[in-house]
């Protein structure tokens, strides 16, 4: 997909050749994002020494729609549900430990995984292909141009421990459809730049409160801990405290 600026609204040429006009384009095409690039925004940020296994499992007990994760000296590991008896596991490494594991057969990685998990969802098996990914933090040095609007991991990714990516990116796609809705109510160019500069202040600010909340999380998280079993009863008190601290970092003085 190319898009250019216009006067007064954007074209978008589709890879099949079709051309569309409009007055805004939203760029939710991830941490690679291409439309971020066109635009010369520049990312900054690092990468954790972690790498993310992704998997499928089936399981013989429901989930009953619930998430789990929990919270281990190598990173953390997140059992998240599927249609049926199915579940979504991401589960976090140390690099050098994660390529070991990944270069496993499916029984061996399994094995290894079921020590992690436990048995709460009873016997699985691994479902699909395996996954990973290394673990990064990049944030797009501003998040709107003109008539372009960048959300959830094209204008910030960080570290996936206690979903709270996902849950900037709700943030991201929340703030910009009041700002939308606003111009629209207000008879002004809702594309515009000086109407999209508006969502830097709801959006930097929940990004400034995760990045910082999940460092300390994850560096936490990386020291020396007691056994699996503590692990897993420690989440409630960092939950706790992860709540806690958002507020008080939600409080601070706009700059």
């Amino acid at each position: 997909m190319e898009h250019k600026q216009e006067k007064g609204f954007i074209r978008v040429t589709l890879r099949n050749g079709d051309k569309l006009n409009t007055r805004l384009v939203v760029g939710a095409d991830g941490k690679n994002s291409e439309l971020a690039r066109r635009a010369g925004i520049k990312k900054t940020g690092w990468r954790y020494n972690q790498t993310a296994l992704v998997c499928a499992i089936e399981h013989e007990i429901e989930h009953n729609g619930l998430a789990w994760q929990y919270f281990l000296p190598n990173g953390p590991l997140a059992v998240l549900p599927m249609k049926g008896k199915r579940s979504s596991v991401v589960w976090t490494e140390q690099n050098i430990h994660a390529k070991t594991v990944n270069s496993y057969d499916k029984t061996k990685y399994t094995n290894i995984l079921e020590a992690r998990l436990g048995n709460f969802l009873g016997k699985f098996k691994i479902i699909g292909d395996r996954h990973s990914y290394p673990l990064e933090l990049k944030i797009a040095d501003r998040f709107v141009d003109e008539r372009l609007a960048l959300v959830g991991d094209a204008a910030h990714s960080i570290h996936p421990i206690a979903g709270q990516g996902l849950n900037a990116g709700f943030k991201d796609i929340a703030v910009l459809a009041q700002v939308i809705e606003d111009a629209f109510l207000r008879g002004e160019d809702f594309g515009s730049l000086g109407v999209l500069s508006v969502m830097k202040n709801g959006v930097g600010s929940t990004v400034f409160n995760s990045h910082t909340v999940l460092t300390c999380l994850t560096s936490y998280f990386q020291m020396k801990m007691k056994p699996f079993a503590s692990c897993v009863i420690s989440e409630s008190k960092c939950w706790t405290a992860f709540q806690l601290l958002s507020k008080k970092l939600s409080k601070r003085p706009q700059v």
